[in-house]
């Protein structure tokens, strides 16, 4: 049993040793769609309130 976890620990060492540090948690482009999410918000309640 214990054999078969240190190699099962060897084997996810070695995979998240392959992962690059720098990979965004968002797209790139996420701020742009969520400007524009907020925008189509906005514009729908102030056209609400008219």
């Amino acid at each position: 049993m214990m054999d078969t976890l240190e190699a099962r620990k060897a084997e996810l060492v070695t995979l998240l040793s392959d992962v690059p540090d720098d990979v965004p948690d968002l797209l790139p482009s996420a701020s742009a769609i969520y400007a524009r999410k907020v925008g189509r918000l906005t514009d729908a309640l102030n056209g609400a309130q008219t």
